[in-house]
């Protein structure tokens, strides 16, 4: 395969973010000189862990050097044989760690708060019907540390919220669609599941 421009490269950084705050400058070329100090040469391939782990998040040094491309490349404007020689390692390798972070920053742009709560019901309804058919919410409650059945009911959608007032008009209450990514995680974890099991978790 042969090597794109740097002009390509730098193309796909127009789908990133480029509001996100600045990294901590100090704490990543810390943790990058500790990853070129032990490599004791150049580090052309993905390191073992990450290459036997492909579906796990990257490891800390990678994602360092990550970033270090990624500035140098991306926000410095440095080709990459400059960024190469800089990291110590080959244009390909560069080239990659960039794709690899413009990959990693999409993906947490696309990260939701909220997902519908109808796939935490499903779950919630399949495991009580083939594993803990004594489960009640209020259990469920005191597993996932949230406050008490009624809450966590209409978290899910099964009761419907509380009317208010405001400026002399009432509210009446709804029922919720959606649920925090935070508490069902909280819920799926409490029922023994890895929240990664769940879309959008």
């Amino acid at each position: 395969m042969s090597l794109r421009s740097d002009t390509e490269v730098k193309r796909r950084t127009n789908r990133v973010d480029a509001d996100k705050p600045e990294e901590d400058a100090i704490a990543t070329a810390v943790a990058v000189r500790g990853v070129e100090a032990a490599a004791h040469g150049p580090l052309d391939e993905q390191c073992r862990w990450c290459a036997k782990n492909p579906q796990a998040h990257r490891c800390p040094a990678c994602i360092a050097r990550m970033r270090r491309a990624y500035g140098l490349v991306v926000e410095q404007d440095r080709g990459l044989e400059q960024a190469a020689k800089r990291m110590r390692t080959g244009a390909r390798e560069v080239e990659r760690l960039v794709e690899d972070e413009i990959d990693r920053r999409e993906v947490d742009a696309l990260k939701l708060d909220y997902i519908p709560n109808s796939r935490i019901r499903v779950l919630l309804e399949r495991h009580t019907e083939a594993v803990e058919p004594e489960l009640t919410l209020a259990e469920l409650s005191r597993r996932a540390g949230l406050g008490g059945s009624s809450h966590v009911a209409r978290m899910l959608g099964y009761m419907k919220t509380s009317g208010t007032r405001k400026s002399g008009k009432r509210y009446p209450g709804r029922v919720h669609d959606t649920i925090s990514v935070e508490n069902a995680g909280r819920i799926v974890r409490a029922l023994g599941y890895a929240p990664v099991e769940i879309e959008g978790l």
